[in-house]
């Protein structure tokens, strides 16, 4: 079973976003359309001790997606990996998974009239193995891995964390959630809701 996870070390983000553009530019969106949107988060706490921390979301891939029963169509769809994507065949741009989806992870693509969202570069063969957004990253934050066999460095970072292993969707999935945060220089204040 192929269990693809993304690791974000929040630690090395610089909130540059090469990941967004790079994820525009291999599928080709729109400049307003964002399948990964970069948040920064605070700062928090009294001057001079302040802190802060920038904070790429993407598509989540929810335990529950509501995506998932919001879809009309059935279009969207996950598999038994985790992975939340969307069969453009069926898709038929009604927008209501969009409306429901609590990280803004998703739009209908005004050139196509299709909902988009991220599905970790399913066309992998372009990337090298990694989602564009890791092998554009100068920070090097990202990272596809395989938590039954991680990377070496996967396998360090996650080790270094500890319990500093965060997921914004909330409830853990029975695998594990399929995109991991670390931020281990400070404390965590999770999902910006910026509405």
């Amino acid at each position: 079973m192929n269990r693809q996870r993304m690791l974000i070390d929040l630690d090395r983000c610089v909130g540059c976003v090469s990941c967004t553009v790079a994820c525009q530019e291999l599928h080709s969106t729109p400049a307003w359309s964002k399948r990964m949107t970069v948040h920064q988060v605070g700062p928090f706490g009294d001057f001079p001790e302040l802190a802060m921390y920038f904070l790429p979301v993407m598509c989540q891939h929810c335990q529950d997606p509501p995506c998932l029963e919001a879809c009309p169509t059935g279009a969207t769809k996950k598999d038994e990996n985790g992975l939340v994507w969307i069969d453009e065949e069926e898709c038929t741009g009604c927008g209501d998974c969009v409306e429901v989806c609590p990280f803004h992870a998703r739009f209908v693509n005004p050139e196509t009239e299709l909902a988009e969202s991220c599905d970790l570069c399913s066309d992998r063969e372009l990337t090298d193995g990694q989602p564009f957004c890791a092998r554009s990253c100068p920070a090097g934050a990202i990272r596809l891995y395989d938590p039954d066999r991680p990377d070496p460095e996967s396998a360090r970072l996650l080790e270094s964390a500890g319990e500093n292993c965060y997921s914004l969707a909330g409830s853990r999935q029975p695998a594990g959630p399929v995109i991991v945060y670390l931020l281990r220089r400070q404390a965590w204040h999770g999902w910006p809701d910026s509405d």
